[in-house]
């Protein structure tokens, strides 16, 4: 039986010349309770108020549906996440200049606190009683623990795997052979410093695109991240190592795509409508759509659940990458040992895009074709 192949693709295109400003965030945060004159800079540790104890006294009392609403996932998962990724060796668990360390797990739940709520660092570092520096470095260690333990939870699925997931496809409507589901989703970013107009999308708003691809059971088992929301998704599939991998896919295995992508062996979409279909391909559209949907639901859960994904108020790309990149790990992580919940929150998905034009093969049309024949 064939191993899984670990997924983990990110692209930084345009950034070349990229300046980290992470850390130059840093080297000023160094400051922020500083007292300042003209020439100097005077390090004075001010006694801000914050809340107390909210770690230590108030989350402890949380019922488990109270823990669940903040935090997104079970105590049991958060220790479990944890403790996975301590042994990463991201998240320090000894003195760091003469100061006792914040707890792993204060830190990640600073980290899910970020990526669950729209909320800025002041107000997360107001509500765990910790400076605004330390908060950041927290988010930022979590989210790079986060992404080394990525090929465990967004895989390729094996021979195996993939048996089993054309089943569950199959139940939904009927269609045989799908292992996935593929589509781009757009994550709002504010404006970037560089090429600013590549990262513009049709909507006018300015993203980074998140290639994702699904199982019968709304987890990912590919995400491809990075490039400017100008591109279409046509031409991101093309670029992401995806294309390699459904060319390799048998004759009888298949994703499913939107209009946008084009036709293929292992890429099936549905027929161009325009007007003239036969009932036998309108019918077969319908089946398509509703089994490919999985996708536009597991988006939605993504953006629902890890609300910081609705708008990324920073300009580090790649530190955008990692963590757009780092929430798909999370909820992957979640699902797989919690299942998905029928409150999970869910964001409605406008994936619509201009159809694909690109000639597919007479073999592509056939094994379509024949899908359209099976379901009849």
């Amino acid at each position: 039986m064939a191993s899984a192949v670990p997924v983990i693709s990110y692209s930084y295109p345009f950034l070349d010349d990229f300046l980290d400003t992470s850390t130059l965030f840093d080297y000023f945060m160094q400051f922020e309770d500083s007292v300042y004159n003209d020439h100097f800079v005077t390090p004075l540790r001010n006694n801000i108020n914050r809340i107390q104890n909210y770690y230590e006294t108030v989350i402890p009392i949380y019922t488990l549906d109270e823990f669940r609403s903040h935090f997104r996932m079970s105590r049991s998962t958060v220790e479990q996440l944890c403790s996975q990724l301590v042994l990463t060796g991201e998240i320090p668990t000894i003195h760091e200049h003469g100061r006792s360390p914040i707890e792993s797990e204060k830190q990640l739940l600073m980290y899910i606190w970020y990526i669950a709520t729209s909320e800025t660092y002041r107000s997360i570092s107001d509500r765990f009683g910790v400076t605004m520096s330390s908060t950041h470095r927290a988010v930022r260690r979590c989210t790079t623990a986060v992404v080394h333990i990525a090929d465990q939870y967004i895989c390729w699925p094996d021979e195996a795997k993939q048996a089993e997931i054309k089943n569950k496809f199959k139940a939904i409507k009927g269609l045989p052979g799908v292992i996935g589901a593929v589509d781009g989703t757009h994550i709002s970013i504010r404006k970037p410093t560089d090429h600013p107009q590549s990262y513009l999308n049709r909507k006018k708003d300015y993203s980074i695109i998140l290639q994702g691809v699904c199982d019968a059971d709304m987890t990912f088992i590919d995400v491809f991240v990075g490039w400017p929301g100008s591109v279409h998704d046509a031409r991101v599939y093309r670029n992401s190592p995806l294309e390699e991998k459904v060319s390799l896919l048998p004759i009888e295995s298949h994703l499913l795509g939107d209009g946008a992508y084009p036709l293929t062996n292992g890429l099936i979409t549905p027929y161009r409508d325009t007007g003239r279909l036969a009932s036998e391909e309108l019918k077969f559209n319908k089946v398509q759509s509703a089994t490919r949907n999985k996708i536009e639901c597991t988006f939605g859960m993504l953006k629902g659940k890890w609300r910081r994904l609705k708008y990324l108020d920073m300009l580090d790309i790649p530190c955008m990458v990692d963590l757009i990149f780092s929430c798909t790990v999370i909820h992957n992580f979640v699902i797989q040992r919690e299942g998905t919940h029928l409150d999970d929150d869910f964001d409605d998905e406008d994936t619509l895009q201009p159809p694909n034009l690109d000639v597919p093969t007479r073999l592509a049309f056939q094994k379509r074709d024949m899908l359209k024949m099976s379901i009849q």
